[in-house]
C-alpha cells in the first residue's frame, strides 16, 4: 500500500476523532503515540501499525467499510503537506 501519513497523538481535547481507541486493536491512543487517518472521513483514525496490517489485508476501512485505494492515500498525504 505504500507509506502512510503519520500524527502525533497529544490530546483527546485537542484533535477531532471518532473515538479515543484504535478499533483494530481495542487500545487507546496515548499522548506522543504515532496515529494514522484514513482519507474517507478525518475522524476515522487507527494506530499506524495497526491500519498497515489491516491494508495489507484488505483495502476497505475498518469502520466504514469505504475503499481506501493507494491514489486516494496520495492525494491525502498531499493535502496535508
Amino acid at each position: 500500500m505504500g507509506r502512510l501519513h503519520t500524527e502525533e497523538y497529544t490530546a483527546p481535547a485537542t484533535q477531532a476523532l471518532t473515538n479515543e481507541e484504535c478499533v483494530i486493536c481495542m487500545e487507546q491512543f496515548r499522548i506522543a503515540e504515532s496515529f494514522t487517518r484514513l482519507p474517507c472521513d478525518p475522524r476515522h483514525v487507527f494506530h499506524t501499525d495497526c491500519i498497515s496490517t489491516w491494508l495489507s489485508r484488505s483495502d476497505r476501512c475498518p469502520m466504514c467499510k469505504a475503499e481506501i485505494t493507494k491514489s486516494s492515500l496520495v492525494d491525502m498525504i498531499a493535502i496535508r503537506s
